[in-house]
C-alpha cells in the first residue's frame, strides 16, 4: 500500500482508501455502542414552587 517516489515511501491511493474504511467503520461501530448507553433520569421529578409574583389558578375570594 505504498509508492516510492524519490526513495521515500508513500500511501498509495489504496492506502488512503484503506485508512478511510477503517476510520468510517469505527465511527459507526462507536455510534451502535453509545446509542446503548443509559440515559439520566431523575428517579422522581418535583414540581418546581410558584414564586410571590406569579398569579395563581385559583380564585381569590
Amino acid at each position: 500500500m505504498t509508492t516510492s517516489l524519490g526513495g521515500h515511501a508513500l500511501p498509495s491511493e489504496n492506502g488512503f482508501k484503506v485508512v478511510l474504511v477503517l476510520g468510517a467503520g469505527s465511527a459507526v461501530l462507536a455510534f451502535l455502542l453509545a446509542s446503548f448507553l443509559p440515559r439520566h433520569r431523575p428517579a422522581d421529578p418535583v414540581a418546581a414552587p410558584a414564586t410571590a409574583g406569579e398569579p395563581s389558578a385559583e380564585p381569590v375570594g
